[in-house]
């Protein structure tokens, strides 16, 4: 299992995360609370953060579909973000399981 997060800036991420959840929930489960949310699609699940000055995103999936996850998370939340010109780079790490 890969991990990989991203996060930019931004004073409207509680609007970004009730609109981004509104676009997932038509088509794939979305568990959402008033500051975050997680998408699970069937390559992966992608944890969404919102704060009163950030924005994040926290995917995991297998290493065949973690680019796939990557491309659609982020072409998502950088068209909704499109007035801050968000430009999300994705950081990976390997997801270490537990004994």
């Amino acid at each position: 299992m890969i991990i990989s997060t991203s996060q930019f800036g931004t004073k409207h991420g509680a609007e970004y995360l009730k609109r981004l959840c509104a676009h997932f929930s038509k088509r794939v489960p979305v568990q959402a609370r008033s500051d975050q949310a997680q998408v699970t699609l069937p390559i992966g699940t992608c944890d969404l953060i919102a704060s009163g000055d950030g924005f994040a995103a926290c995917i995991q999936s297998c290493p065949d579909h973690i680019d796939r996850m990557e491309e659609v998370f982020g072409g998502w939340i950088e068209r909704i973000a499109f007035r801050e010109n968000a430009i999300l780079t994705w950081h990976r790490a390997a997801h270490q399981p537990k004994d």
